[in-house]
């Protein structure tokens, strides 16, 4: 016989440590919550801080939830759980409600977690078989895209643990992305909704309460209306209410995840019906019989059309759409054996939707530090950032400016040396110039329009060593038109800027514009004529005769050469400019 190895022995012992640690933190806890009037341990079994919340529903259990099944089964009634933590005693399958046959999609066999496992034909899965080490997740096999869908989930093992969680998803859910850790996963962030067996529902990070707990037994039906755009969740086949809206366009999946050992979920219905009249009608009708009536059995209906819509729209006549009337914002702890759904939808159902969307979609979680720190950096941006005086200050000698360390061009030297910037000449000036009239040497040599600015308001830089730096706004005048509106103007660092005269300005702004002379037009070569106007006559199909004579305007295009343009500077630096 081989002997057992060192090692296996040294874990075999601590394995049996951590269980006995395991079990009296268990019993201690459960002794101090007998002595403070609790009815059952409440505690997490995730490796993470608790969450401390207002909700008190929100606390998973160590000890699984019992009196809440569908049925009314000895073996659902009867305590499954030893008092031991790792002590459960398996139940033996329940198959109440299980009556369908076909099914529209069952768990995805590519889109699970490495701690899934799947059977009977797929339609159930089996989480974390040997122990818990995280969170596991699985997505269906079909995307829920245009229609009505329904589908129910039956848990089969017992409900405790950190999350066992049922609802939706996009693909772009992570599965295995929190596989080292006890979360809920569906509605983490905002790809995934999803209900909690401690009655609470998940939507990007947020929480609210929404229903009484699930346990062992429960039935869990979600019904996604692609038309409206809603998701409603249904438990032991009576409605929970509506948990989120304008799902439309969506393309979902859907989905469950659990972090405790040993669970599972079955899939017994999963449906799914195009929007028509026919479904309207039935969705209707059930919404309009009293609670817990069977439609088809009172409704007299033929023979044909009974079966027809029992094998079709069954599962909307089955439903009880009623709603419970107790108000879900008491946050009343539910007892272990509160079984109905009194604590669903409030007695007013648009009110409570309206509310539950509102608290979903609209929270936001209000961090004061993070926003104040970002409010600091943005002073502190905004008084350290460079002002005009440093970045255009400029190194006369050698013609470099000492915050860029850019050169200026050779072809401006010359306008730097002998002409003046703008707020050169404002900062000199009684009211920093305004309402005075400021041209620009370029201006004077291109046009002979008048163009130029009258200043309306200056901002100085007084932190400049002149002030001769800042902003300035006025009302330009463009080669004779002006722009009514004001507004600031550019390139104010540019050394070619001069003042008009005060004496000089009503003769500046003086100027008769020119008429053009008109276009002289002459007549087309006959061969060409003739193309022209046969050419027309056929695109108008009328007589060529009657069309009018077509003729070629002669502009005034003229190309000048580069001696042009040399005589007219040099007979301009001989007249000299008007200012």
């Amino acid at each position: 016989m081989s002997r057992r190895s060192r090692n296996s022995r040294a874990w075999r012992y601590v394995w049996s440590g951590i269980r006995r640690d395991a079990d009296a933190r268990a019993l201690v806890l459960a002794s101090e919550s007998e002595e403070w009037g609790y009815d059952r341990l409440q505690y997490s079994d995730s490796d993470s801080e608790a969450e401390y919340s207002a909700i008190v529903p929100s606390v998973p259990s160590a000890v699984p939830v019992t009196g809440e099944s569908y049925c009314g089964c000895d073996s659902q009634m009867e305590p499954s759980c030893n008092p031991r933590l790792r002590s459960y005693t398996r139940l033996r399958d329940c198959h109440c409600g299980e009556d369908d046959q076909e099914f529209d999609w069952v768990w995805d066999e590519g889109s699970r977690s490495a701690a899934t496992l799947l059977s009977c034909e797929n339609r159930k899965v089996s989480f974390h078989s040997e122990y818990s080490c995280g969170t596991a997740a699985i997505r269906g096999s079909k995307e829920l895209s245009e229609g009505q869908h329904f589908w129910e989930i039956k848990m089969t093992s017992p409900v405790y643990g950190t999350d066992m969680m049922v609802g939706i998803g996009t693909s772009d859910v992570n599965l295995d992305k929190y596989r080292h850790t006890f979360c809920s996963l569906l509605g983490k962030d905002e790809d995934s909704w999803g209900l909690s067996y401690t009655g609470l529902l998940h939507h990007n990070g947020d929480k609210v309460s929404f229903s009484s707990r699930f346990g062992q037994g429960s039935i869990i039906g979600v019904h996604l209306d692609t038309w409206h755009g809603t998701l409603t969740f249904f438990k032991n086949r009576k409605c929970i209410g509506v948990a989120a809206t304008e799902l439309q366009n969506k393309h979902v999946y859907p989905m469950a995840c659990s972090t405790a050992a040993k669970s599972s979920m079955k899939v017994i219905r999963s449906v799914s019906a195009p929007t028509s009249l026919q479904y309207l009608c039935c969705w209707r009708l059930r919404k309009l019989l009293p609670s817990g009536a069977d439609a088809l059995g009172v409704l007299p209906l033929p023979p044909g059309l009974r079966h027809l819509l029992h094998s079709k729209l069954g599962w909307v006549l089955s439903l009880d759409h009623s709603h419970p009337r107790t108000n879900l914002n008491a946050h009343t702890p539910p007892g272990p054996s509160s079984g109905s759904d009194s604590e669903g939808c409030a007695s007013d159902p648009e009110a409570c939707q309206r509310k539950r969307c509102l608290t979903m979609v609209k929270k936001r979680r209000l961090r004061l530090i993070a926003e104040m720190a970002r409010k600091i950096r943005a002073y502190r941006e905004l008084k350290n950032r460079p002002r005009d005086s440093e970045r255009y200050t400029l190194d006369y000698d050698t013609m470099t400016r000492p915050f860029t360390g850019k050169k200026l061009p050779v072809l401006a030297w010359k306008d730097v040396q002998r002409e003046t910037r703008l707020f050169t000449l404002l900062a000199g000036m009684r009211m920093f110039g305004v309402g005075r009239l400021f041209t620009r040497k370029s201006w004077l040599e291109e046009h002979t329009e008048p163009c130029y600015w009258k200043i309306t308001k200056v901002k100085v830089d007084y932190t400049a060593e002149n002030m001769d730096h800042g902003k300035a706004w006025g009302i330009l005048t463009f080669k004779g038109k002006e722009e009514g509106s004001e507004q600031e103007l550019d390139k104010v660092m540019y050394h070619d800027w001069r003042l008009v005269p005060k004496h000089e300005e009503e003769a500046f702004k003086r100027f008769e514009p020119v008429p053009e002379p008109p276009i002289r037009h002459v007549c087309y070569p006959p061969l060409l004529r003739a193309m022209i106007l046969a050419q027309q006559a056929k695109q108008l199909g009328v007589d060529a005769k009657s069309l009018p004579e077509p003729t070629l305007p002669l502009r005034r295009d003229v190309l000048l050469s580069k001696e042009y343009f040399r005589s007219q500077e040099e007979k301009r630096k001989l007249e000299g400019t008007p200012v």
